[in-house]
C-alpha cells in the first residue's frame, strides 16, 4: 500500500491541463531516443489502451498490424518481419507479448520509459529505447507518449507551449462546469488522437460527463448532431467549424503543427474540463491505486 489516505495528495496532484505544460517544460530540456521507425517493412506494433494508440500514431501510413493485450496471439501469426512493443511501464501484459516476440523470433524493439522494464529482459540491449519522464499522476501518461510522438514527429516542445499561451489559453476562458457534453471535431490527418481523448475522459470522468470524439467527414455522414443538448459545447481543434452544434469553440492548430502539438492541445482543453468540475478523479485515484498496490504518482 502506498498511500492510506489523501492527506498528502495537494503535494504532488495536478490537474492534466499543468501536466501537459509541465511535460512540455521538461522535454524540452532532455534529449529524446530516435528508433529508426521504419526498420521493418511489415512489424507488428504492440501496446495497449494508449500505447497502442500511441503506436497508430508513430506507425501512420505505414505496413503495420496493430494489436494489444488481447489478440497478439493472433495478429503476430502474420506475415510481420520485425515487432515494436511500445509500453511506458514496460510491465503488465507487455512481459508476455514481449516473450510472445522472442519465441516467435522475430527482431523486436521495445520504446519504454522505465530503465527497468521487466520486458525489457526479451530485448536485446540495443533495441531498447528509453523515453525521459516526469512524475505524474497515474494513468495521465503525458510527458512518456509525448515524448516518443516527438521522436517521431521531431517538433519542438517550447514551441508548442508558446502556442497553447498565445493562442489556445485566450480562447478558454470558460466556465465548463455548465456544460456537461463535449462533441469533438478532429481532421482526418490527426484521427488516430480520437482514441486517446476517450481514453482520457474515461479515466478522468468515468460516465460523469458526456463526450464523442470524430472527425468532421464522419460527422457529416452519419447521425451525430441531430439530438443536442442546451449545455453542449462542440470543440473542432485545427478545424473551422461553423456547421456543428449550437454552441461552437473553434481552436487554432499552429501552422506547423503535427501529432505532438495535436495531442498537448487535446489534453491541455480536457484539463481545463477537469479543473472546471469536481475533482472526480482526484477524489478517486488513491484508494483504486491502494487496492491494486499501484503507485498513484507515477514517478
Amino acid at each position: 500500500m502506498y498511500m492510506k489516505d489523501n492527506s498528502n495528495i495537494d503535494d504532488w496532484f495536478v490537474n492534466l491541463d499543468v501536466c501537459v505544460i509541465q511535460s512540455l517544460d521538461f522535454l524540452a530540456t532532455v534529449p529524446l531516443p530516435y528508433p529508426n521507425f521504419f526498420k521493418f517493412n511489415r512489424p507488428l506494433v504492440a501496446g495497449s489502451g494508449n500505447a497502442l494508440e500511441t503506436g497508430r500514431i508513430l506507425f501512420q501510413g505505414q505496413d503495420a498490424i496493430f494489436s494489444d493485450e488481447s489478440n497478439y496471439h493472433e495478429e503476430i501469426n502474420k506475415a510481420i518481419n520485425g515487432a515494436f512493443l511500445i509500453s511506458a511501464s514496460g510491465k503488465k501484459d507487455s512481459p508476455d507479448i514481449a516473450g510472445a516476440i522472442k519465441e516467435k523470433g522475430i527482431e523486436g524493439i521495445l520504446l519504454t520509459c522505465n530503465s527497468k522494464s521487466p520486458a525489457a529482459e526479451y530485448f536485446s540491449q540495443k533495441n531498447v529505447h528509453v523515453y525521459p519522464k516526469t512524475p505524474e499522476p497515474y494513468t495521465y501518461n503525458t510527458s512518456t507518449y509525448l515524448s516518443m510522438i516527438l521522436s517521431k514527429t521531431k517538433e519542438n516542445p517550447k514551441k508548442i507551449k508558446n502556442h497553447l499561451i498565445s493562442e489556445v489559453l485566450p480562447l478558454l476562458n470558460i466556465d465548463f462546469s455548465r456544460s456537461q457534453g463535449y462533441y469533438f471535431l478532429i481532421p482526418k490527418q490527426f484521427h488516430n488522437v480520437q482514441t486517446m481523448m476517450r481514453i482520457k475522459f474515461e479515466e478522468l470522468f468515468g460516465r460523469r460527463i458526456g463526450r464523442d470524439f470524430h472527425t468532421p467527414e464522419f460527422a457529416r455522414n452519419h447521425a451525430t448532431d441531430i439530438v443536442l443538448a442546451d449545455n453542449e459545447i462542440t470543440i473542432s481543434i485545427g478545424y473551422d467549424n461553423k456547421s456543428f452544434g449550437n454552441y461552437k469553440l473553434n481552436i487554432p492548430l499552429s501552422n506547423e503543427a503535427n501529432y505532438g502539438e495535436f495531442m498537448a492541445i487535446s489534453y491541455y482543453i480536457i484539463g481545463k474540463i477537469q479543473s472546471s468540475n469536481p475533482p472526480y478523479f482526484k477524489n478517486s485515484i488513491v484508494e483504486w491505486c491502494n487496492k491494486r498496490g499501484i503507485n498513484p504518482l507515477a514517478d
